[in-house]
């Protein structure tokens, strides 16, 4: 049979995205969770280099051009713990360490 069954874990919310041909998108590579084999992926500079070290976004972004499916998530896995991690550290209230370090 041609047909598979995948399960994916993603948090969040979940973005489909239908590329056209050719049609080009830039996103944080941590929150692409699956996407098309005629999907392409890539990677752009984000800008020169003093917009890499200072501007927290890091030297590169992705980019995925279409044709196809691609399915992205809007809270990656860094996000959820530093999140979780604040939570937890605001309910004690002592400013201990926490369970995540």
């Amino acid at each position: 049979s041609d047909e598979s069954i995948a399960f994916l874990a993603a948090g969040g919310t979940l973005i489909y995205r239908y590329l056209s041909e050719n049609e080009t998108i830039t996103v944080d590579g941590r929150s692409v969770v699956a996407m098309e084999e005629t999907v392409t992926l890539g990677i752009a500079p984000n800008g020169r280099i003093c917009m890499c070290c200072l501007g927290g976004e890091g030297c590169f972004s992705t980019t995925l051009t279409g044709p196809g499916k691609v399915f992205m998530q809007s809270m990656n896995f860094q996000k959820f713990r530093d999140a979780v991690q604040t939570t937890v550290i605001d309910d004690r209230g002592d400013g201990s360490e926490s369970a995540f370090n």
